[in-house]
C-alpha cells in the first residue's frame, strides 16, 4: 500500500482499532500496521505512543521500520513519532507527507489539531523521534 494510498482510504474517517479511548493516533498507526501486514505494536509502559519509540530496540518493530537520524532525509509515508514536547504534550505518532519549510511539514495521522478523524496538518518535527518506513517508499 502506497501513502496516499492509505490517506485515500481513511483520510476524514475515524478509526478506533483497540476499542479503547476512541479514535487516537495510535490506531491510526495500528491500522496502517494491519493494512499492511505488520504485526501491531503497543504502548505498553506509559501508555502512550512515545513507548513505540523508547521500546524500540526490544519490541520487533525494527524489524519492520528503520530509524532516520537526518530530518531532511524524511520522505512520503516514514511514520513520525513525538516526544513529550510542545507539540505533542504526551507524544503523538503521524505520518509524514511532505516538507513545507525547514523544520515543517504536513502529516497524516488523527487525533491532530483537535480532530478526531484522520487529517492533514502542518507540525513542526525538529524535535520529533521517527521511525522510518523503508518497504513502502
Amino acid at each position: 500500500m502506497k501513502p496516499q494510498e492509505y490517506v485515500n482510504k481513511y483520510l476524514g474517517k475515524a478509526t478506533d482499532v483497540d476499542g479503547y479511548y476512541g479514535a487516537q493516533c495510535w490506531d491510526s498507526f495500528a491500522r496502517f500496521d494491519l493494512e499492511v501486514g505488520y504485526p501491531v505494536f503497543n504502548c505498553t509502559s506509559s501508555g502512550y505512543v512515545k513507548d513505540i519509540w523508547n521500546l524500540r530496540k526490544t519490541s520487533g518493530i525494527l524489524k519492520y521500520f528503520e530509524e532516520v537520524t537526518n530530518l531532511s532525509e524524511l520522505q512520503d509515508g516514514d511514520w513520525c513519532i513525538w516526544g513529550n514536547c510542545s507539540v505533542a504534550p504526551d507524544s503523538h505518532i503521524a505520518m509524514f507527507r511532505k516538507h513545507t519549510s525547514k523544520n515543517r511539514g504536513i502529516f497524516f495521522g488523527q487525533n491532530q489539531g483537535g480532530s478526531k478523524v484522520a487529517n492533514e496538518m502542518e507540525y513542526y518535527y525538529e524535535k520529533t523521534k521517527q521511525i522510518f518506513i523503508s518497504k513502502y517508499n
